[in-house]
């Protein structure tokens, strides 16, 4: 390693180069492809990539869990601290763009959140706080059980927002979930909301943002279409 006589024998660190957790998350995985070239986004080459690794342990903030005093007292301090989207820079609002996994301790492999009352409690406190998730939530990694409800994340989120009955009819002997769908679709629109504002903000390009808008349409219009 080069030294550097003013920083104890260690080069001192790249003028400009980023140093939130974010930041180096971007870095890594390269966020963006083919993207960066055309739209002029930041990319690094193998000394950056280098530099990211040795800071892995701090890549995790991509993946954030509730713990469970957390979830009883539906704190969400800590997390708003992290990905209030007035405290990210354009740039680390793109690293976040459809990344970010929610997890709920002890509610991750065998059951949906929406069934949860201090789940879904927590989540109506986030989302009256942070209404963004539907610029950052990953909708490829499940929101609670991966077998039911929680694989299709952000309807699971959507599903703790909204009141459920379920109703049983004598004479068929079936069982109906009833639910408010226009909230759903109220939700829906605030996706599409967080999506143009948040996007505009880290000079997304349109056509990323309405690919987006679409996967979210698609998980949510799979309780919608339910008559």
């Amino acid at each position: 390693m080069m030294s550097h006589p003013k920083s104890g024998g260690k080069a001192p660190p790249l003028a400009g180069y980023p140093t939130h957790p974010v930041g180096l998350f971007c870095i890594l995985f390269g966020w963006g492809g083919g993207l960066a070239a055309s739209s002029g986004w930041p990319r690094f080459g193998r000394n950056g990539a280098r530099h990211a690794m040795k800071s892995k342990a701090k890549l995790q903030r991509v993946d954030y869990t509730f713990r469970r005093d957390q979830v009883l007292s539906a704190d969400i301090g800590e997390f708003l601290r992290i990905y209030d989207p007035t405290r990210l820079s354009p740039f680390h609002l793109r690293c976040l763009f459809g990344r970010l996994r929610l997890a709920i301790e002890d509610v991750m492999e065998c059951e949906d959140a929406a069934t949860i009352p201090e789940a879904r409690k927590l989540i109506l406190t986030l989302h009256a706080a942070w209404p963004w998730a539907g610029f950052f939530l990953n909708l490829d990694r499940p929101l609670g059980s991966s077998t039911t409800l929680g694989a299709l994340p952000i309807l699971a989120y959507a599903m703790c927002l909204v009141d459920m009955r379920l109703v049983a009819c004598d004479r068929t002997r079936q069982c109906a979930l009833h639910l408010d769908g226009g909230r759903v679709r109220k939700f829906r629109d605030q996706c599409f909301e967080a999506i143009d504002t948040l996007g505009e903000r880290a000079e997304i390009p349109p056509e990323v943002l309405a690919g987006r808008k679409d996967a979210v349409a698609q998980q949510l219009d799979r309780i919608l279409q339910i008559p």
